[in-house]
């Protein structure tokens, strides 16, 4: 595939171009190859003619993750390898190309009775499966199976030299696929790498059966104290697969932005998702009943979504949770949030704009449930030493708390404020929304002070050991190494890509 022959519109390439909160510069091709084959001859060509390559997933980046500092550049759209492979229900695993959803993979799965330990990201309507591995992802599953990288059998990876190469279940020819250790692990290189080692065409991960039932419980708690506690808790007694919590102004901000439509298509949602026609029933009765009056009240919220195989380990597993939980001095409330969010795990992605069309931008950061105290009063810190600049913009905030699996927390500041919206905006949300959003002018100087938010965040919980998913260009990954391991990464990325043409500039290398 030759770039002269792939020039794209300028719109095209200018939406390539962008993300979440940041713009690159435009980059001079998009480049959408249809096979391996077809990744291995544009990364060739690239090195010979010193273009840099930008491996972009679902676009649903806010990191700079696929933004190029300088020309000449392509972006490579992986969307057209969207194949589900191979599914193994013997030997548990599933062999996906890149660019296929985690929504299209659920689905697929779903009709055969499994499922993949961590299976997406709530964002997995438009993020890919390649790009998650590449960024790292937390969400569904998380809290019993860990990030996107802890699913992982093996991949297919692409270098900087158009060499293919193959790790974990995948690295040895006609194998069957199950069994990622055989030996040292490469697989681990290139998660979270970020396309910095070589652009992910095929990924095999492992597979589990579908829980045949399944619990939701939903909490009030007095603060983040208290929330965080409770996450840690749970999450450390291994008795929900997914953990999750918002602040008051998050749970507001919801209620505000779905409507009675929505409402409706969530309890339709919940009906067919249930066990048995009847229980759906009882879920969706419960849900009418309370209606948004669970929210007139509204504290920091727990949610948590137990599963298991028999109804008695289910409710064994919720009565945990609600124990846990109660050690914090929570009170259950009806667990709505959950429901809708368990019967439509993927939904359209209009939380990235604000209830009134405001722009949004999240940062976050992952710390020992022993530092998750310590890292909200540092970000609170940070927060009320911008408090006049943050009025004078309209720049609102709140917080949602989850976990990354282990002995984590994942705390993830989000930030709105009017502003006016680009194309990858225009593009990804629903056009019912779109005409709803209140028009806004450019403002240059609330996302300075916005980028002030992340940045100030980023140091004071690095400060504190923090870890991050999706580095892109905005978390210092390769400062924070011992210099021994800095030049370690810097010498297998120069083996890896010795013109360094793959995605400079991610991970700070």
């Amino acid at each position: 595939m030759s770039i002269d022959a792939m020039s794209a519109a300028t719109a095209v390439r200018e939406l390539a171009s962008q993300d979440l909160f940041s713009k690159g510069v435009v980059v001079d091709a998009v480049l959408r190859p249809a096979s391996t084959g077809e990744v291995v001859a544009t990364i060739r060509d690239c090195a010979e003619r010193g273009v840099a390559v930008l491996p972009r997933g679902g676009g649903m980046s806010y990191t700079r993750g696929y933004l190029a500092g300088h020309g000449p550049a392509v972006a490579l759209d992986l969307g057209a390898l969207a194949a589900i492979e191979n599914v193994n229900e013997a030997d548990l695993s599933v062999v996906v190309q890149a660019g296929c959803t985690w929504q299209a993979l659920h689905e697929r799965l779903a009709t055969l009775g499994f499922r993949t330990p961590f299976w997406g990201t709530l964002s997995g309507r438009c993020a890919t499966v390649g790009g998650t591995i590449s960024q790292n992802g937390a969400f569904w599953g998380t809290a019993a199976h860990g990030v996107s990288a802890d699913s992982v059998l093996g991949l297919e990876v692409v270098t900087g030299t158009g060499e293919v190469v193959r790790t974990g279940a995948l690295a040895r020819e006609a194998a069957p696929v199950f069994f990622r250790h055989y030996g040292p692990d490469l697989t681990g290189l290139f998660t979270g790498d970020c396309g910095a080692f070589g652009v992910k065409t095929r990924i095999a991960l492992r597979l589990e059966r579908r829980p045949a039932c399944a619990r939701e419980l939903s909490f009030n708690l007095g603060g983040y104290r208290e929330l965080l506690a409770a996450i840690a808790a749970i999450q450390q007694a291994g008795v929900a697969t997914s953990v999750f919590g918002f602040d008051p102004l998050l749970v507001n901000l919801r209620a505000r932005r779905e409507s009675l439509s929505q409402d409706f298509r969530a309890m339709l949602g919940v009906i067919r998702g249930a066990r048995s026609m009847a229980a759906g029933l009882r879920s969706a009765a419960s849900m009418a009943v309370a209606g948004r009056g669970f929210l007139d009240d509204a504290a920091f919220t727990l949610h948590a979504i137990v599963e298991a195989q028999s109804e008695a380990a289910a409710d064994a597993a919720a009565a945990a949770v609600r124990a846990l939980a109660a050690g914090e001095a929570a009170r259950e409330i009806e667990p709505t949030i959950p429901k809708v969010m368990r019967a439509a795990p993927f939904p359209a992605l209009n939380g990235i704009l604000g209830p009134n069309g405001e722009r949004w931008v999240p940062v976050h950061c992952v710390v020992p449930h022993s530092r998750a105290v310590l890292a909200m009063e540092a970000i609170l810190d940070v927060i009320l030493a911008h408090e006049a600049d943050m009025v004078k913009h309209g720049i609102t905030t709140g917080t949602l708390y989850s976990t990354a699996g282990g002995g984590s927390a994942l705390i993830e500041p989000m930030f709105l404020w009017p502003d006016v919206l680009e194309a990858l905006h225009r593009e990804t949300v629903e056009p019912k929304v779109l005409a709803r959003a209140r028009p806004a002018p450019d403002a240059p100087a609330a996302r300075d002070v916005v980028a002030s938010l992340r940045a100030g965040i980023i140091e004071r919980t690095g400060a504190l050991g923090a870890a991050h998913l999706q580095i892109g260009r905005s978390y210092p990954y390769a400062q924070h190494l011992t210099p021994a391991t800095r030049a370690l990464a810097v010498q297998l990325r120069h083996a890896l890509d010795p013109r360094g043409i793959m995605n400079p500039g991610v991970l700070g290398l």
